[in-house]
């Protein structure tokens, strides 16, 4: 293996070291022309603001709730509309398995704990939520 070439000194004072990056002051700031195919679009687009909606969710639970409706904008009480559950359906197939064919299977369809609560705008008749049982 070869050893590096020897110093000299004269020929760093002479030269100056190379460039690798051009200086900001030694160019001119000339505009760049636009990619093929550009169209400068024929009105200016105007961006507008965005409103922000805030709603704070509440809790539903199996009963009527005071609430203000997001949709139109009212403070009222919610209107529920019960229906029976997944939980209610199974526990009638279980029951009816289990020898309850006589009409003891169709208690859980009766029961207001096997009940989905859905809580809706009395006002503009909007759906604001569903409570669900167990």
């Amino acid at each position: 293996m070869s050893a590096p070439p020897p110093y000299n000194p004269e020929y760093s004072s002479n030269h100056p070291p190379p460039s690798v990056y051009p200086s900001l002051h030694d160019t001119e700031m000339t505009e760049v022309p636009p990619p093929a195919g550009f169209v400068q679009p024929a009105h200016p687009i105007v961006q507008q603001p965005q409103q922000t909606v805030v709603v704070v969710a509440s809790t539903f639970g199996p009963h009527s709730t005071q609430v203000t409706c997001p949709h139109c904008g009212t403070q009222c009480q919610t209107k529920t509309e019960k229906n029976p559950s997944i939980v209610a359906y199974i526990s009638t197939v279980a029951i009816c398995c289990l020898g309850g064919w006589l009409g003891c299977c169709l208690i859980p369809l009766c029961i207001d704990a096997c009940m989905d609560t859905q809580h809706g705008c009395p006002n503009c008749g909007a759906q604001l939520g569903t409570y669900r049982a167990f």
